[in-house]
Protein backbone atom coordinates (compact mmCIF):
# COMPACT_ATOMS: atom_id res chain seq x y z
CA UNK A 1 0.00 0.00 0.00
CA UNK A 2 2.82 2.19 0.43
CA UNK A 3 5.14 1.86 -2.33
CA UNK A 4 1.46 2.30 -4.37
CA UNK A 5 1.58 5.49 -2.68
CA UNK A 6 4.75 6.39 -3.22
CA UNK A 7 4.57 5.58 -6.89
CA UNK A 8 1.03 7.37 -7.27
CA UNK A 9 2.80 10.49 -5.22
CA UNK A 10 6.12 10.07 -7.43
CA UNK A 11 3.65 10.58 -11.46
CA UNK A 12 1.40 13.29 -9.60
CA UNK A 13 4.96 15.14 -8.73
CA UNK A 14 6.12 14.86 -12.35
CA UNK A 15 2.89 15.57 -13.96
CA UNK A 16 3.05 19.23 -11.89
CA UNK A 17 6.81 19.47 -12.86
CA UNK A 18 6.21 19.16 -16.24
CA UNK A 19 2.91 21.55 -15.94
CA UNK A 20 5.15 24.28 -14.70
CA UNK A 21 8.02 23.48 -16.89
CA UNK A 22 5.63 23.83 -20.65
CA UNK A 23 4.15 26.97 -18.98
CA UNK A 24 7.39 28.84 -18.00
CA UNK A 25 8.86 27.62 -21.44
CA UNK A 26 6.36 29.33 -23.12
CA UNK A 27 6.78 33.01 -21.56
CA UNK A 28 8.36 34.99 -24.60
CA UNK A 29 11.49 35.86 -22.52
CA UNK A 30 12.30 32.20 -22.19
CA UNK A 31 11.12 31.15 -26.27
CA UNK A 32 14.05 34.49 -26.84
CA UNK A 33 16.33 32.96 -24.45
CA UNK A 34 16.08 29.45 -26.18
CA UNK A 35 16.54 30.93 -29.57
CA UNK A 36 19.80 32.63 -28.39
CA UNK A 37 21.15 29.62 -27.02
CA UNK A 38 20.18 27.20 -30.09
CA UNK A 39 21.47 30.16 -32.15
CA UNK A 40 24.76 29.96 -30.40
CA UNK A 41 25.46 26.22 -30.99
CA UNK A 42 24.50 27.44 -34.60
CA UNK A 43 21.52 24.53 -34.30
CA UNK A 44 19.24 26.47 -37.44
CA UNK A 45 16.72 23.56 -37.26
CA UNK A 46 16.05 24.18 -33.52
CA UNK A 47 16.02 28.16 -33.82
CA UNK A 48 13.63 27.87 -36.68
CA UNK A 49 11.16 25.17 -34.44
CA UNK A 50 10.59 28.59 -32.07
CA UNK A 51 10.02 30.59 -34.86
CA UNK A 52 6.17 31.26 -36.81
CA UNK A 53 5.63 28.96 -39.76
CA UNK A 54 4.41 32.17 -41.58
CA UNK A 55 7.82 34.23 -41.16
CA UNK A 56 10.12 31.56 -41.45
CA UNK A 57 11.88 32.36 -44.76
CA UNK A 58 12.58 36.33 -43.37
CA UNK A 59 13.91 34.66 -40.52
CA UNK A 60 15.70 31.83 -41.28
CA UNK A 61 17.85 34.56 -43.49
CA UNK A 62 18.91 36.50 -40.17
CA UNK A 63 19.34 33.01 -38.41
CA UNK A 64 21.60 31.83 -41.34
CA UNK A 65 23.38 35.98 -41.45
CA UNK A 66 24.01 36.30 -37.99
CA UNK A 67 24.24 32.90 -36.22
CA UNK A 68 25.70 30.31 -38.73
CA UNK A 69 28.22 32.51 -41.06
CA UNK A 70 29.17 35.56 -38.05
CA UNK A 71 28.69 33.14 -34.73
CA UNK A 72 26.79 35.63 -33.39
CA UNK A 73 26.23 34.56 -29.72
CA UNK A 74 29.12 31.95 -29.31
CA UNK A 75 30.43 32.27 -26.04
CA UNK A 76 28.50 35.03 -24.37
CA UNK A 77 24.79 33.86 -24.40
CA UNK A 78 25.11 33.11 -20.87
CA UNK A 79 25.41 36.84 -20.05
CA UNK A 80 22.76 37.84 -21.98
CA UNK A 81 19.61 39.85 -20.35
CA UNK A 82 15.91 39.74 -21.73
CA UNK A 83 14.04 42.33 -21.40
CA UNK A 84 10.20 41.70 -21.89
CA UNK A 85 7.29 44.36 -22.99
CA UNK A 86 3.92 42.10 -23.03
CA UNK A 87 1.16 43.80 -24.50
CA UNK A 88 -1.76 41.19 -25.00
CA UNK A 89 -0.68 37.94 -27.64
CA UNK A 90 2.24 40.37 -28.92
CA UNK A 91 5.61 40.64 -27.00
CA UNK A 92 8.83 42.33 -27.40
CA UNK A 93 11.96 41.05 -26.15
CA UNK A 94 15.02 43.52 -25.76
CA UNK A 95 18.37 41.36 -25.78
CA UNK A 96 21.34 43.14 -24.03
CA UNK A 97 24.69 42.17 -22.89
CA UNK A 98 27.53 44.15 -21.18
CA UNK A 99 29.65 46.28 -22.66
CA UNK A 100 33.03 44.92 -22.21
CA UNK A 101 31.75 41.55 -23.90
CA UNK A 102 31.12 43.33 -26.92
CA UNK A 103 33.50 46.50 -27.44
CA UNK A 104 36.56 45.22 -24.99
CA UNK A 105 35.19 46.78 -21.94
CA UNK A 106 36.07 50.49 -22.56
CA UNK A 107 32.33 51.68 -21.72
CA UNK A 108 31.46 52.62 -17.94
CA UNK A 109 30.87 49.25 -15.49
CA UNK A 110 27.26 48.77 -15.96
CA UNK A 111 26.87 49.99 -19.56
CA UNK A 112 24.36 47.46 -22.00
CA UNK A 113 24.29 46.90 -25.75
CA UNK A 114 21.39 46.28 -27.36
CA UNK A 115 22.31 43.39 -29.38
CA UNK A 116 18.72 42.34 -30.74
CA UNK A 117 14.95 43.46 -30.57
CA UNK A 118 12.72 40.07 -31.21
CA UNK A 119 9.21 40.41 -31.66
CA UNK A 120 6.79 37.89 -30.91
CA UNK A 121 2.84 36.58 -30.63
CA UNK A 122 0.99 33.74 -29.49
CA UNK A 123 0.14 31.10 -32.08
CA UNK A 124 -2.01 28.05 -31.42
CA UNK A 125 -1.33 28.78 -27.28
CA UNK A 126 2.31 28.92 -27.98
CA UNK A 127 4.48 32.34 -28.48
CA UNK A 128 6.39 31.80 -31.80
CA UNK A 129 9.10 34.48 -32.98
CA UNK A 130 7.70 36.48 -35.49
CA UNK A 131 10.49 39.64 -35.90
CA UNK A 132 14.36 39.50 -35.05
CA UNK A 133 16.39 42.39 -35.64
CA UNK A 134 20.16 41.69 -34.70
CA UNK A 135 21.66 45.60 -33.72
CA UNK A 136 24.98 44.40 -33.02
CA UNK A 137 26.69 44.41 -36.67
Amino acid sequence: MVAAGLILLMFVGYGVYTLVKSSAASAPDVVVKQFFEVGGNRDLNGMMSLVDPAKSKEIEKVCKTYFINQGFGLGFTRVLDYELVKNGDTATVTVTVPAQYIRGGNEPYGTTVNVADVTLHVVNSKWVISKVVIKLY
